[in-house]
């Protein structure tokens, strides 16, 4: 028996420049309450711009983004440089 490996399933990032959290969530398949309670989550865990009077993020940051785990994220350093929890 031969092994193959897992396809891969693409995600089709929209063409825009700047992106909601909301779009960011629908993205990655994230819930929008989780996002806006546990920051780091978020693609750099701070917001580039204010779109609209929301905040929004970049399209390379975000593509970037959707290729990390939750346990990447939790283990990026924070606003300090630091992160103790990995």
């Amino acid at each position: 028996m031969r092994f193959e490996p897992k396809k891969i399933q693409l995600i089709e990032v929209p063409q825009q420049m700047w992106f909601t959290i909301p779009e960011c969530c629908e993205l990655k398949g994230l819930n929008n309450k989780t996002a806006y309670n546990k920051q780091y989550l978020l693609p750099d865990a701070k917001y580039e711009a204010i779109i609209g009077g929301r905040k929004a993020f970049r399209r390379d940051g975000v593509i970037e983004w959707l290729m990390l785990t939750d346990n990447d994220l939790n283990c990026l350093p924070d606003e300090n440089g630091k992160n103790e929890s990995c």
